[in-house]
């Protein structure tokens, strides 16, 4: 029924019905199938924040029947608060059985919980671990957290400013478009690194193309102070 569910979805093979869909979705998941139950939740999640009431009862249920997902996204509304009553404690606990099974969202939001509330050495080396398994996994945000610790160094993980621009440029390859902006502010104000002007635009011109106002008003910045034409910087602004 899932699969027949996903046609009636998409419209393949046959006429498309997303009621339809959500009906038999619905019929599996009354079964017992997780899988079908995170159908639903997607369903309805992509009705926005009035989706929200009506997708917990199914994901809590996925959750109980340990789907992975299920676990992780349910883990991260509890400690947030979203849809939910917030639950740190809880939050903690699914996304620490997500994230055993390799969920790689869970793995970030428990690093930035130990980098958040941490007490020092032992949390900050216990996040990146987290982080770097993610990262294993190409996870963008996982790369970019790593090119910030890397960037600023913190307790038991020194400052190293070619990691951070690897991990960085990686990220922002991964479609994390602030990672090019940071990697670009690195350049600019570190002296241990080139200052390439050409590499410089370029970064800074791919968040903005990707719908980020944040690397052209850089851009902008890094043009005026170059003194390459008030009118060239002006027009990155607008």
């Amino acid at each position: 029924m899932i699969h027949e569910g996903l046609c009636y979805w998409s419209g393949s093979g046959v006429e498309k019905n997303v009621e339809r869909a959500r009906e038999l979705w619905e019929k599996a998941a009354a079964t017992g199938s997780a899988d079908a139950a995170m159908q639903i939740v997607e369903f309805h999640m992509q009705e926005g924040n009035s989706g929200i009431s009506k997708a917990m009862p199914w994901l809590e249920a996925a959750a109980e029947k340990g789907h992975t997902e299920a676990m992780g996204m349910l883990g991260d509304m509890c400690m947030h608060g979203v849809g939910v009553k917030e639950d740190h404690k809880r939050g903690i606990e699914l996304c620490t059985r997500a994230a055993k099974r390799g969920h790689t969202d869970s793995l970030v939001t428990l690093a930035h919980n130990l980098l958040t509330f941490g007490r020092g050495v032992r949390d900050n080396l216990e996040a990146l671990e987290f982080l770097n398994l993610a990262a294993d996994k190409l996870h963008a945000t996982a790369l970019f957290m790593l090119g910030s610790l890397y960037n600023s160094g913190v307790d038991g993980i020194p400052k190293d400013l070619q990691r951070a621009a690897k991990y960085y440029q990686e990220s922002g390859d991964l479609g994390e478009p602030t990672a090019y902006v940071h990697l670009a502010l690195m350049h600019l104000h570190e002296e241990k690194l080139p200052v390439d002007p050409e590499k410089i635009k370029s970064l800074l011109i791919k968040p903005g193309e990707e719908g980020d106002p944040e690397g052209y008003f850089h851009l902008a910045k890094f043009l005026m102070k170059r003194g390459e034409g008030k009118r060239d910087a002006i027009s990155f602004v607008k």
